[in-house]
């Protein structure tokens, strides 16, 4: 987002990492480690200005990650709390910096999404604090205006950044994200564990993440229905194929399915579904939305999509309903029968269900079965 306003950010890596057994902002996710993702994070939003407050170890991470285009801060009272990381990291926030985002390194798993949702609310210029929230629930980082930097300086309570700002909450505005990683910290081996699974898994929304995608675009009950069917057949498919030894990502085929319908009540929506999708920075989910209507299918019969899994999934299910194929066009039929242009698309798209069914058989060995497990 381009608002001509500047911000910084405030990553808190200071503390001893005591419950965790090891170092957090060392750990490693995939090649890089948290620190490194944090700070990637912030400068692919246009942030420049990340000032890092260490405290144990400082030295052992400043050596490891001197490459970081950050400004580094020690902060020798580290073991007093939090706190006081916080209001050493204030102090080297640029002057015209008119807002700061604080973020702890434990939870370093944010969205640019995140973060550009937090930076346009903030624009509108109505609320000076701005927190993340998913599912019903805040996390970090919150994004605070400067102005609040001379109280967090001289506060003397020692209670903490929530109590402080709790006394400004009239200013204070929440955000729906789509966003897991903001609720979720790393202060146990466990944590960590968890969180490098969803990191894997990031650009494939989990199921809470769908939900809270069919909360933010008010997607009728009866089209969440829908959804919620063809995923259980898509799925159905995908398990038959991973039984017989065919490599397809069952996550990917539901997500997908869940999501196929979030663009329904607009025009051309399947093409809307895929660009809310891809603002969210779930490209490949948006690739498969993108044609769960109308499909370039790939001919060659040894090789099964995803795609063609949710489109033809989609097309098994009326309503809510498994439904033969015959059924499922027949009533498409009836409607536009009319009309050529859109009778020689539902024929085109009865004959690629059938095309994909045959690959299905020709890959199993077997008679195609679309029934739901129970």
């Amino acid at each position: 987002m381009k608002s001509g306003i500047k911000f910084s950010a405030i990553i808190i890596a200071a503390g001893y990492s005591s419950r965790m057994g090891n170092f957090k902002p060392l750990l490693q996710f995939g090649e890089k480690t948290a620190l490194e993702l944090l700070v990637e994070t912030y400068i692919q939003c246009g942030i420049n200005n990340i000032v890092v407050v260490l405290g144990y170890k400082s030295e052992d991470v400043m050596k490891k990650l001197s490459h970081l285009k950050v400004q580094w801060v020690v902060n020798k009272n580290f073991e007093v709390g939090m706190y006081s990381s916080i209001k050493a990291g204030v102090m080297k926030i640029q002057d015209d910096s008119k807002g700061f985002f604080l973020n702890p390194v434990d939870v370093p798993l944010i969205k640019t999404s995140t973060i550009e949702s937090l930076k346009l609310e903030y624009s509108k210029g109505k609320k000076d604090i701005i927190y993340p929230v998913f599912n019903g629930k805040r996390g970090h980082p919150p994004l605070i205006s400067s102005v609040y930097m001379k109280y967090i300086q001289e506060d003397v309570s020692n209670n903490g950044l929530k109590n402080l700002l709790g006394s400004y909450a009239e200013r204070a505005a929440e955000v729906d994200v789509i966003d897991w990683g903001i609720i979720k910290d790393m202060d146990t081996p466990s944590d960590y564990e968890e969180l490098k699974e969803y990191f894997n898994l990031r650009y494939v929304p989990s199921t809470d993440e769908c939900s809270a995608i069919w909360n933010k675009y008010e997607l009728p009950l009866d089209i969440i229905e829908h959804c919620k069917a063809v995923a259980d057949v898509a799925c159905n498919i995908g398990k038959t194929l991973l039984k017989k030894g065919y490599s397809i990502d069952l996550n990917k085929i539901k997500s997908a399915a869940l999501l196929h319908d979030i663009g329904r009540i607009e025009k051309d929506h399947a093409k809307v579904g895929a660009k809310i999708l891809r603002s969210l920075e779930y490209n490949d989910i948006a690739d498969i939305v993108e044609e769960h209507m109308d499909i370039n299918l790939n001919m060659q019969y040894s090789d099964i999509t995803e795609k063609e899994i949710v489109y033809l999934a989609d097309k098994l299910v009326l309503d809510k309903n498994i439904v033969s194929l015959e059924k499922r066009f027949k009533k498409s039929l009836d409607k536009y029968g009319n009309n050529p242009e859109v009778l020689r698309k539902i024929k085109l798209r009865f004959e690629n269900c059938k095309v994909i069914i045959d690959k299905i058989i020709n890959t199993t060995g077997e008679e195609f079965h679309y029934e739901v497990e129970t």
